[in-house]
């Protein structure tokens, strides 16, 4: 299957985010429901925020990112978020282990 460029692009930007945070503690397969379902929820919490916050008003705020930036880290954040628990409670690493089997 073909990946369409923009959602290319976007899993290319989500696994730079997930690499950037490689060092900084536990695999999420180690992560249980309550946890992964938590921080979702305050990264969407965060995306919110940022998208009902004047763009002049971030740029303020952060000296190092434009807005697009911003929502799209927040963005990867959240999908970053979903796809964890995708993985470990939505059968996405079962399938992974019977087509590696195949």
């Amino acid at each position: 299957m073909r990946l369409r460029p923009g959602l290319k692009e976007f899993a290319n930007k989500m696994e730079c985010v997930l690499q950037s945070h490689a060092n900084l503690g536990r695999h999420w397969r180690h992560c249980d429901k309550a946890f992964l379902a938590t921080r979702l929820l305050e990264e969407v919490g965060e995306l919110v925020g940022m998208l009902l916050t004047e763009e002049e008003e971030l740029g303020k705020q952060s000296k190092f990112l434009n807005y697009s930036d911003c929502v799209l880290g927040e963005c990867c954040d959240v999908a970053n978020f979903a796809m964890m628990i995708a993985d470990n409670f939505g059968g996405i690493r079962e399938k992974r282990k019977v087509n590696n089997a195949n």
